[in-house]
């Protein structure tokens, strides 16, 4: 006769496990034991990090503490951000191509409590004449929710993911040590917020963060293809400039990408897409309320409709350069925030030499046959508390 064995204890462990999966949503990715992973936030709406070496016990708990009490971590200072491959409980939005990000008081509170904490958000080392310049808060608001509309992409050739990658190379800014302090030798966030950190100084050097800013009238660049345009200064020949490997077509892609879903929304939704609802009303751009109505024109029958046509002409990423697509180009830098950071992102990591301000001392002056005349001090990348917070939290606020 067989002896019966009581399997109680065994079912009762079971279904806890399959109960306590149900609750959660989430999966140990593939490679890691459970120990491999910490839980942080409320039962079943937390998320999961991995335990890396640099995470400290205090900061977790401080990190804990936070997103229960108020939902985001401030993460400003010290900031450990948790790793890149970090696994959110609750479903991603699948949005293609770009992302369109609504805005929340949870997300605004975090932005606008790192522009308080760090000075270098307000006071800006540009390098110019007067060494600084003040950023006003919608600036930084606007370069915020870019990079959250990249981190929050699921999309493969998201634009972030060049960001993410680390220094491509002697061509890259990031391969300087003068503005690449924060990076990472393998594909991070940090690398994503140490870029928009560079962009953020870099347009107030350019233009004082004026996102409506036309060439400069200084320069002999008068052509089509070479006059520059918006916050960073960046011309239609840059589409151009070739990245590595997949990203060979990267800023002819971005910009075919942005004249494509343009072309087919409504005025709210163009607004909506190129961040123009972040920036409206900002002091420093006092004209900049009426863009949504000429972000619109851009694309409509009319004298003002000058990316009306584009989409077709660039079907291919080897479309022809032509006076017209660099007109389109040049208003869109101009009139959509959006599109300007992470185009300006784009080519300052694909080949910095785009941009004068990205030359090394060494270069300038032999740029300048010798010269110290023209000669202007590197910009520091600056308010890396805001980009930095928003990758400590990215589990919270791409859900």
């Amino acid at each position: 006769m067989l002896k019966h064995t009581d399997n109680t204890g065994v079912r009762r462990f079971i279904i806890l496990i399959l109960f306590s999966f149900l609750l959660t949503g989430c999966e140990t990715p593939a490679g890691l034991s459970s120990t491999e992973l910490k839980r942080i936030g409320p039962p079943g709406k937390g998320h999961l990090v991995r335990r890396t070496k640099k995470s400290s016990d205090n900061f977790d708990q401080k990190f804990q503490k936070d997103i229960l009490r108020r939902g985001l971590g401030p993460a400003v200072n010290d900031v450990v951000t948790p790793s890149y491959g970090q696994v959110p409980c609750n479903n991603l939005k699948i949005n293609t191509k770009i992302t369109t990000i609504e805005s929340s008081k949870e997300i605004d509170d975090l932005i606008a409590k790192a522009y308080g904490t760090d000075r270098s958000c307000t006071t800006v080392y540009t390098g110019n004449g007067g060494l600084t310049e003040s950023a006003g808060f919608k600036y930084a608001k606007t370069l915020a929710y870019s990079m959250i509309q990249d981190m929050c992409n699921p999309e493969t050739n998201n634009v972030g993911n060049l960001l993410s990658e680390p220094s491509q190379g002697y061509k890259d800014a990031m391969s300087l040590s003068l503005f690449n302090k924060g990076m990472k030798s393998s594909k991070s966030l940090d690398n994503l917020s140490t870029s928009y950190a560079l962009m953020y100084v870099l347009g107030q050097r350019e233009s004082g963060g004026d996102f409506k800013r036309g060439r400069d009238i200084s320069s002999t660049n008068t052509s089509a293809i070479t006059k520059e345009a918006g916050p960073f200064q960046v011309s239609a020949n840059s589409l151009n400039l070739y990245g590595k490997g997949k990203y060979k077509y990267h800023s002819r892609d971005l910009f075919r990408s942005y004249i494509s879903q343009l072309s087919g929304k409504s005025k709210s939704e163009r607004s909506e897409l190129c961040l123009n609802d972040k920036l409206a009303g900002a002091k420093e751009t006092k004209p900049y309320a009426s863009s949504p109505d000429e972000l619109h024109a851009l694309f409509e029958s009319g004298d003002k409709g000058r990316c009306r046509g584009v989409k077709a002409k660039t079907s291919k990423s080897t479309f022809k350069l032509t006076s017209s697509v660099a007109a389109c180009f040049r208003d869109l830098n101009k009139l959509c925030p959006g599109f300007s950071v992470k185009y300006a992102a784009g080519v300052a990591r694909i080949n910095r030499k785009h941009n004068g301000p990205l030359y090394t001392k060494a270069e300038n002056l032999k740029r300048f046959k010798g010269s110290k005349k023209h000669f202007k001090p590197n910009p520091k990348p600056a308010c890396h508390g805001i980009f930095r917070s928003l990758a400590a939290n990215k589990a919270k606020i791409c859900k």
